[in-house]
């Protein structure tokens, strides 16, 4: 198990690990906005095609490409 951070001898300084996360950062993982678009785009666009042969609509790969990118921009939004 690793510690959460190690005191330095010389300084006396608590040194944390780059790991760590103060506070409570419930983040999953540290991903650029641009992946999260892109990742969210993907996704949609295939869950779109799912839905437009097993259900015959019309712009389903397109509705999921924009709501994709469109959930992973809010994703990784900063929240106020």
């Amino acid at each position: 198990m690793r510690s959460a951070g190690s005191k330095d001898s010389a300084s006396g300084v608590v040194v944390q690990a780059p790991w760590f996360r103060p506070h409570g950062d419930r983040t999953l993982a540290r991903v650029k906005t641009r992946t999260a678009i892109a990742l969210g785009a993907v996704l949609g666009l295939a869950l779109g095609i799912v839905v437009s042969v097993t259900t015959n609509v019309p712009l389903a790969p397109e509705a999921g490409l924009v709501l994709g990118a469109l959930l992973g921009w809010l994703s990784r939004r900063d929240r106020a």
